[in-house]
């Protein structure tokens, strides 16, 4: 099997000369199952060796980022309020289409008349040509700058497996999956490192996430704290002997990315009940807690705080404590005291369902009648310590960079559900 193709995409947000961009594709696939070598194996039902390359463009920029712009503003002129126009913060710059190349090579295979079936891939994904912001020298009387600069990757495994089941009147579909992805920049303006922005909360202002080469995106970036002083304050490592807190002090903390995701989704039938149960995972990934800085350090607020802040701070006779000696001027820093692990295993639904007889009732305009009690997000397995590791506090322009921050992200909510459905 072979599929080739060619498209040519368009867009007047790119500069003269490089408003087109031309993105090929082609996949080949190989049905083993259709030979004889194979068929001569019984309990091979299916068979398929797949291999892909495909490249696709993106317009991540807002139109007319072309060209130089001009913003409003009011000045005062005389004893009069006048609308003036000025040139932005903004320096426009040649820019061409974002391009992302992805390889894959997959096998589908089948067995015992495809009751059970398992299909895996590996894949690897280059984004290059990067729209990036790049600062500039006030001198030039411009703060940015947007460039095609910079190149990320990403690769990994995907797995999923299905399997059914039957005995008399009992039937079982199960089907499961687990992705493996590793990401990773490669290339950044002038090799150098890209902050995400500041979280600003009362007691700490600074910046958590981090773009660096050779490192995942987002990846939570910090001091490193090695206990307490005699007064029971926060002490930080001083990497670079300089008797001072400063941003060579910082190292990496974290990573927001899981090891591995997974599901699983089970439907079970026995004559007329059925038992639908949906499991979602995620392993290995860090989560930065700022909702605990506050909660947990800032003394001078009068908020309410977990029992173990109080017994479980420090004092002379438990110099160990988790939390430092309680004070009105405690200096809390973005530290590894705050990344805990955010892996979790979640029911997401739960059903359990009767099917009505309704052939017995003789009902022309009644088809089905099922009634069912349902449960979503009851049962969650972590060992996070606050409202809910399924998080994502921020989002927008900023989110491919701040990534894995809990700030009071409002939980997911557990519901129960009974209902009845009709076929008519």
């Amino acid at each position: 099997l072979a599929t080739v193709s060619i498209r040519a995409d368009g867009s007047s947000r790119y500069s003269e000369g490089q408003k087109w961009g031309t993105f090929p594709s082609a996949s080949l696939a190989w049905r083993l199952s259709e030979e004889q070598f194979i068929k001569d194996i019984a309990f091979i039902s299916d068979l398929k060796l797949r291999a892909g390359y495909g490249e696709t463009g993106s317009t991540a920029i807002s139109p007319y980022y072309t060209l130089n712009q001009l913003e409003s503003t009011k000045i005062v002129l005389g004893d009069a309020l006048a609308t003036a126009y000025a040139p932005t913060t903004r320096l426009a710059g040649p820019l061409k289409w974002e391009t992302t190349a992805q390889a894959d090579i997959g096998l589908d295979i089948g067995f015992l008349e495809n009751r059970f079936s398992l299909s895996v891939d590996y894949y690897v994904k280059n984004t290059r040509d990067l729209l990036n912001r790049v600062p500039l020298p006030s001198s030039q009387g411009y703060a940015y700058t947007i460039q095609n600069i910079g190149e990320v990757q990403n690769k990994g495994f995907e797995f999923s497996a299905n399997a059914v089941l039957t005995e008399g009147a009992f039937k079982w579909d199960v089907s499961g999956n687990l992705s493996v992805n590793r990401n990773k920049v490669v290339k950044l303006y002038g090799g150098n490192d890209v902050l995400g922005q500041a979280v600003d909360i009362s007691v700490i202002n600074d910046n958590i996430n981090l773009l660096r080469e050779g490192e995942p995106i987002g990846t939570f970036f910090g001091y490193i704290e090695k206990g307490y002083d005699a007064t029971g304050k926060i002490v930080y490592e001083d990497f670079n002997d300089n008797g001072t807190r400063d941003l060579g002090d910082k190292r990496i903390i974290g990573n927001p990315h899981p090891d591995f995701i997974y599901g699983l989704n089970s439907n079970m039938s026995f004559k007329n009940f059925e038992l639908n149960i949906f499991i979602q995972g995620s392993q290995g990934n860090d989560i930065f807690n700022v909702s605990a800085v506050n909660q947990t350090l800032d003394y001078g607020q009068a908020l309410n705080m977990p029992r173990e802040v109080y017994e479980n701070h420090w004092t002379p006779e438990n110099p160990n404590a988790k939390y430092p000696v309680i004070s009105r001027s405690t200096s809390t820093q973005v530290s590894d005291r705050f990344v805990e692990d955010g892996s979790y295993l979640r029911f997401k639904n739960i059903q359990l369902s009767y099917n009505l007889p309704v052939d017995n009732l003789k009902l022309s305009w009644l088809s089905k009648a099922q009634i069912y009690v349902s449960g979503q997000n009851l049962i969650t397995f972590t060992d996070y310590s606050w409202y809910d590791p399924e998080i994502n506090s921020y989002g927008g322009d900023e989110s491919i960079i701040r990534i894995g921050i809990d700030h009071y992200s409002y939980p997911t909510s557990k519901s129960m559900t009974v209902g009845l459905r009709l076929g008519f």
